[in-house]
């Protein structure tokens, strides 16, 4: 639904820590969950970035609006502060 509404993702990585790739996605899961796996994807738009990913802990997924000029802000106001 994220590439439908985004286009393609800007940086997409699915590894997993073996000698194949599991073949099914219970085997998968477990690989994540046994953090053995690193799965992120990432979005760029005008108005920001969106992040995509799983926690291996309890296998939740997290996705992260990053809006561009709030970012903008927050880095001047940090450099302020340098």
């Amino acid at each position: 639904m994220l590439s439908k509404k985004y286009g393609e993702p800007s940086f997409c990585i699915e590894e997993f820590q073996s000698h194949s790739e599991p073949d099914d996605d219970r085997t998968k899961m477990r690989y994540v969950q046994s953090n053995r796996c690193i799965y992120r994807t990432f979005f760029g738009t005008s108005k920001g970035n969106i992040q995509l990913f799983i926690l291996p802990q309890d296998c939740f997924v997290v996705l992260v609006y990053s809006d561009k000029i709030n970012g903008e802000v927050a880095s001047n106001e940090a450099m302020d502060d340098l």
